[in-house]
């Protein structure tokens, strides 16, 4: 029967219906490295200035920058609806700003990825699993998501040229799965499962391993003391940071979900605030070539102000004047000059009251039936 309905179907339809899955998969991908991009953007350009300003330190920076990445679109990538790009992106811009802070105030955080890079990778699952949607249940749930955050931290391995931080993520996988599915809660609800016997001896192994290697690199004298620091770096930090963090991000996670809810009230917003901006810009610009022209025919009209004095300097000051706002370097002595500081305030202050009372009248029907939908999703 399927056969004959199949052959029923024009060959056209047919193909053109074995192409929607594809297409759809394929718009999906597209949607979802968009995000992952926005996401990746916008940490950057929170937290590399940040820390430049607080660190200096190239290093430093591409490090912290590198955990708040991992962060930010691990959380993007699991958080479902409209929040999950804001939640990425705040999460990452929070833990790369902490990071550097850290990197720049405690010396021992910079002797090598050991000593950040356990704690690092329990706060990303933590935030993931805390944030997400929906959460970690068991352990193939967890080594599945520390799978994805080792990818992720290994590609930072290409920033600083960092062979530890290449290597370092998956010699901690099986710890950090261990940890994530240990307190995570199973789909029958109980808690603290047995662990699969293949991931602790895993893990024992990783330990003993790194330990190996802080005798053999003389930071460590014995194999008891190199024994005990692992502990505390690769378990017990990552323990506590996981468990902390994720009781947070769980606690934060539904008060945040509300700014979800102003995505649809910005994309309104979003048209009339361009043509507000446009108009504005058209008065900084005309005052600036009045400025300019006034003081090139009368050089004391303003004070601060030389002969090659660029447009660009008229800008800034008709821009500081229309808000109100003195503009360093340049101030307005003459009675011209204070006259037509004046004449562009009229203006200013009438545009934006002009297309505030516009906006308004327009966009209210659209503001009331965002709200009824709102109201109607939280009835349900």
């Amino acid at each position: 029967m399927a056969d004959v309905a199949e052959r029923a179907i024009p060959p056209d339809r047919q193909h053109t219906s074995r192409r929607r899955p594809l297409v759809a998969r394929a718009s999906a991908v597209v949607r979802v490295a968009w995000r992952c991009v926005l996401v990746g953007a916008g940490v950057l350009l929170v937290v590399v200035p940040f820390g430049y300003a607080a660190s200096g330190d190239y290093v430093e920076v591409v490090t912290a920058t590198g955990y708040g990445l991992v962060v930010g679109l691990g959380i993007s990538l699991r958080t479902q609806g409209a929040t999950r790009g804001a939640l990425g992106l705040l999460a990452g811009s929070v833990v790369g700003i902490v990071t550097v802070q850290i990197l720049a105030n405690l010396p021992q955080a910079r002797q090598g990825p050991l000593n950040t890079l356990p704690t690092a990778m329990a706060l990303a699952l933590a935030l993931v699993d805390g944030f997400g949607e929906p959460r970690l249940q068991g352990y193939r749930d967890a080594i599945r998501e520390t799978l994805v955050v080792s990818l992720l931290f290994t590609g930072l391995a290409f920033l600083p040229v960092n062979l530890a931080l290449f290597l370092g993520p998956w010699f901690l996988l099986a710890s950090t799965a261990l940890i994530a599915g240990f307190f995570s809660v199973s789909a029958d609800g109980s808690r603290f499962g047995r662990p699969p016997v293949w991931l602790v001896i895993a893990a024992l192994a990783m330990m003993l391993l790194l330990s190996l290697f802080l005798v053999l690199s003389g930071e460590e004298a014995s194999l008891g003391d190199a024994g005990l620091v692992v502990l505390g770096r690769c378990v017990l930090v990552p323990v506590a940071v996981f468990v902390c963090a994720r009781a947070v991000a769980a606690w934060l996670h539904p008060r945040l979900l509300v700014y979800g809810q102003l995505v649809a009230y910005l994309r309104v917003m979003w048209v009339p605030i361009g043509g507000f901006a446009i108009g504005y810009l058209v008065i900084v610009v005309l005052f600036a070539g009045f400025y300019g022209m006034l003081a090139h025919f009368s050089p004391g009209a303003f004070t601060g102000a030389a002969e090659d004095t660029g447009i660009l300097a008229w800008v800034s000051f008709a821009f500081f004047t229309g808000v109100g706002r003195d503009f360093a370097g340049i101030v307005p002595v003459s009675a011209g000059a204070r006259a037509l500081v004046g004449a562009q305030l009229i203006p200013s202050i009438g545009w934006a009251l002009v297309v505030f009372a516009a906006v308004m009248v327009h966009i209210q029907p659209q503001l009331e039936r965002i709200a009824r939908r709102d109201a109607e999703r939280q009835g349900d």
